[in-house]
């Protein structure tokens, strides 16, 4: 795993941008039907739907507040639960 996407734009997405740094990971898009057209650290935000053009990449879910909604909408649009990971949240 080299690249991630994230979705959702709020501070936990900064956090876990700014702890994206400490890592060899890259972020290829951030996702965010609300905040479409914005920059995120000089990232364009898109909707959901266009970043889920990245086939394969994980998805990181960086709202705590809108967690469950968005993995709603990632698991309605196809996405593989193995794909979607949770900011702040350990994996068992």
């Amino acid at each position: 795993m080299r690249e991630v996407v994230f979705c959702g734009v709020d501070e936990v997405a900064e956090v876990a941008y700014l702890s994206l740094q400490e890592t060899g990971l890259k972020l290829v898009a951030v996702m965010d039907d609300g905040r479409q057209g914005e920059l995120f650290f000089g990232v364009p935000v898109v909707t959901v739907v266009e970043g889920l053009s990245s086939i394969g990449t994980p998805v990181v879910i960086t709202s705590l507040k809108r967690r469950d909604e968005l993995e709603r909408v990632l698991h309605g649009l196809g996405v593989a639960g193995s794909r979607i990971f949770a900011a702040g949240v350990a994996e068992p």
